[in-house]
């Protein structure tokens, strides 16, 4: 099992942001500046060798509580984001830069995933991952 807890301000730039030119796809700035953010922020918890077979993960992206929030929800500590961008998209880059540091050899070897976002009171971003074994409906 791998678990840990990245201190930072989640980028709210997604892999879907990309442009066109010309009939050509590009990575835009603000992309490959989230990807180098999160692959640096990565590096330190990758596994000494890439994890094989099917796994599991869970990833909570924490947002800063936005500016006016009243004191009773910052009192609860950690309130669902219902606000874009969509987990979906919030979690592909992740997931691409954590093949990319080492974590996985492909993506696709994650079977069972959970992401969730929110406001809180520490904005990061938590990670377990775990080998996927076996399933309960």
């Amino acid at each position: 099992m791998i678990s840990f807890f990245l201190d930072c301000v989640p980028p709210t730039t997604t892999a879907q942001q990309k442009g066109v030119s010309r009939g050509r796809f590009f990575t835009k700035a603000k992309v490959k500046d989230a990807e180098r953010l999160y692959c640096t922020l990565l590096v330190p918890h990758r596994p000494k060798a890439p994890l094989t077979g099917p796994l599991s993960a869970e990833i909570t992206f924490t947002f800063p509580f936005r500016n006016g929030e009243s004191k009773s929800v910052i009192a609860q500590g950690w309130m669902p984001h219902d606000k874009r961008p969509d987990c979906s998209n919030l979690v592909k880059l992740f997931e691409d830069c954590m093949g990319i540091v080492g974590f996985f050899g492909d993506d696709g070897q994650i079977a069972d995933l959970r992401v969730r976002k929110g406001w809180g009171k520490k904005p990061g971003i938590g990670v377990t991952i775990v080998a996927f074994t076996h399933f309960e409906p």
